[in-house]
């Protein structure tokens, strides 16, 4: 089974380094996991109610890479944010195939628009 959970300190620091991405004050992580046993995860910064998207590790599996960010949208939205920001070192083209974004110069993501037009997602207010 997978699940996705926020990342103890440890947990996002060794996210950060696999990364290649400096963890600070304002820094976190959601991690997944597959049967007890790490399988991704999404590092961010959180700053002023702004949420940025700085790097995910999802193995070029487009279903990780898709229950990791929705979680990571979902993370945002329920503190009130409604926009993520995208860093450099994202898969704009998975993305775009995942309908985040429509194209890959864009470098923010329509949280709110991105779980509406989705038929399941559709019901939050």
């Amino acid at each position: 089974m997978l699940s996705v959970k926020p990342a103890t300190q440890e947990e996002a620091a060794a996210l950060f380094e696999r990364l290649g991405l400096r963890f600070a004050q304002d820094c976190g992580a959601l991690c997944a996991w597959e049967n007890g046993a790490p399988c991704g995860g999404a590092a961010y910064r959180l700053e002023s109610g702004a949420f940025t998207l700085l790097g995910l590790d999802w193995g070029e599996d487009m279903a990780l890479c898709d229950l990791i960010c929705r979680a990571a949208f979902n993370f945002a939205l329920n503190r009130g944010i409604f926009t993520a920001a995208l860093g450099e070192d994202l898969p704009f083209a998975a993305f775009v195939s995942l309908g985040y974004i429509e194209n890959a110069g864009e470098r923010a993501v329509d949280i709110a628009h991105l779980f509406t037009k989705c038929k399941s997602c559709g019901k939050i207010s």
